[in-house]
């Protein structure tokens, strides 16, 4: 992390903005749901970390209590979670309604980012980055808005996790850009057919944060990688904890009038 991380993180009035909330969390071992976590932990939230593999989300949980100095993890749960099955989902979710009895926040970050070109792009791949990028979140939204809708007088919020990729094109993603692009849409319609429930949907689109581990993983030369995720604007590349303290902004009651929005956090890239 960069100097300016430790500015970034909550302080004063700004702090506490997701006191009692409970936030659930996919992808919740990840890079960028590492960050996310710490911050509403911080912001006074209850985390569900929901990984399909729980260890990543242990290791998740162990560094959230670690950096806070303490051993008390009443404020955490870990759930394994297969986003894609339906199953699954219902479990995970239930599970959590026996610990805590609500829901108030989704956030999914959990994608796939198999590497290809319209050539190499096999039928697999297709199937399972459409399977848990734009199924998964459909099929997670779907077990956790009949929980939201019992949370009478107060707002619920889901974010979905877009990419800047889903609004430009980038190297060797192309099935993690079309899945991307659908999350978008998906955004708009779950925002139409919810807010009517007091459910706020909004999805967040950032670019170098979300690309670094699949820029990692899939072998993409440095140069290439900056070039494609660096902001035209702010010309430096993104931190998971500038994404994390927007996403705080947008789930919390500071932003009740904000829906089917697709937020972009990427430096002036896009523009």
């Amino acid at each position: 992390m960069s100097s300016i991380t430790p500015l970034l993180k909550p302080n004063g009035e700004w702090n506490l903005l997701l006191l009692n909330k409970v936030v659930f969390l996919t992808g919740g071992g990840g890079y960028i749901a590492q960050s996310i976590a710490h911050t509403c932990y911080s912001h006074g939230a209850k985390i569900v970390l929901a990984d399909i593999n729980k260890q990543a989300a242990l290791n998740t949980k162990q560094q959230i209590l670690s950096e806070n100095n303490h051993n008390d993890d009443s404020r955490i749960l870990v759930v394994e979670l297969d986003i894609a099955n339906d199953d699954s989902n219902k479990n995970a979710v239930n599970y959590v309604i026996s610990k805590w009895n609500t829901i108030n926040i989704l956030i999914n970050t959990a994608a796939i980012y198999p590497a290809g070109n319209i050539e190499t792009t096999s039928e697999d791949d297709w199937l399972k980055t459409l399977n848990v990028n734009v199924k998964g979140s459909a099929l997670v939204t779907k077990h956790i808005v009949p929980v939201m809708k019992q949370n009478q007088g107060q707002y619920s919020s889901i974010v979905l996790f877009a990419s800047a990729t889903g609004m430009i094109a980038f190297p060797l993603l192309m099935a993690y850009s079309t899945t991307k692009a659908a999350v978008i849409e998906l955004t708009k319609s779950l925002a139409l057919e919810l807010g009517q429930y007091n459910i706020r949907v909004n999805s967040i689109s950032p670019d170098s944060p979300a690309l670094f581990e699949a820029a990692k993983r899939l072998n993409i030369p440095d140069d290439v990688y900056r070039v494609n995720t660096s902001g035209k604007c702010i010309k430096r590349l993104g931190q998971a904890q500038e994404l994390a303290n927007m996403i705080v902004f947008l789930v919390s009651d500071l932003c009740p009038f904000c829906t089917g929005a697709n937020i972009v956090v990427d430096g002036g890239l896009i523009i």
